[in-house]
């Protein structure tokens, strides 16, 4: 199915806005990895990160299956390569010398340091997490012949949500926390974001109906053989919206 040149043009700015947000929460959530939020007693307690972060799959799922698996993917490693250069940035600014007599440099330290860990977890929390995500996701829609999203979305987005989870929370934890504690922030963080994932499942799905819809834009990926590393992405022939690149 073709589609005129000024809904090609629209998919793109809709493509481009949708990475844009997913980085932009990624980044923040980054930033919030180690601050630890209370739930109503002090022995539980999750990730500030939480509130946040479980959008970023309703994203990926959008980006994924609408403009198939070759923009999932390449949002992935947008994303691994987006959080090594703030991370690494950070903490290189963060170790500049401060005046004499300032004290504020515990401070910046106290709250910055951390990250470098969510950077090096976030590898392979990302690799093994995000690609289970969208490679569910993907696989599942040709089975299904596009049908049944929103369970779609919501399985494979808990899926990789959970297991990134246990990942990044081992590592950012390990040695600093006991093992009781962090299994108790593994396990309130999954709870967290599965419910986030339900709860908030509409909106990939009512963005998804609309694009696919209006703007006839509807990516399948028969050919595809779902590499996470292969570095030739081509997709949305099938719209007739140009997107590909080497």
């Amino acid at each position: 199915m073709e589609i005129d040149n000024k809904k090609a043009e629209l998919g793109k700015k809709i493509l481009i806005l949708l990475i844009c947000f997913y980085i932009s929460i990624d980044l923040a959530s980054d930033v919030l990895a180690s601050r630890l939020v209370p739930l109503g007693h002090n022995h539980l307690m999750i990730n500030a990160s939480a509130f946040c972060y479980p959008v970023t799959y309703l994203i990926s799922d959008t980006i994924t299956e609408l403009f198939g698996f070759s923009y999932g993917r390449l949002t992935i490693w947008i994303e691994i390569i987006v959080d090594w250069v703030f991370v690494w940035l950070i903490i290189g600014l963060i170790s500049l010398p401060l005046p004499e007599n300032s004290s504020i440099a515990v401070h910046f330290h106290a709250v910055l340091y951390p990250m470098s860990r969510v950077a090096i977890s976030e590898v392979p929390a990302l690799i093994i997490g995000r690609f289970i995500n969208i490679y569910f996701l993907a696989k599942s829609k040709i089975l299904l012949n596009s049908r049944f999203f929103l369970i779609r979305s919501m399985a494979s987005s808990c899926l990789g949500a959970v297991t990134r989870t246990i990942i990044v929370n081992y590592f950012i934890f390990s040695g600093v926390l006991g093992y009781s504690a962090i299994a108790s922030i593994v396990f309130i963080r999954s709870l967290f974001d599965i419910f986030t994932i339900v709860f908030l499942s509409w909106i990939p799905f009512l963005v998804v109906y609309f694009v696919r819809n209006k703007l006839g834009i509807d990516e399948f990926n028969y050919k595809e053989k779902f590499n996470p590393f292969k570095r030739r992405f081509q997709c949305l022939s099938a719209t007739g919206l140009s997107l590909s690149a080497q």
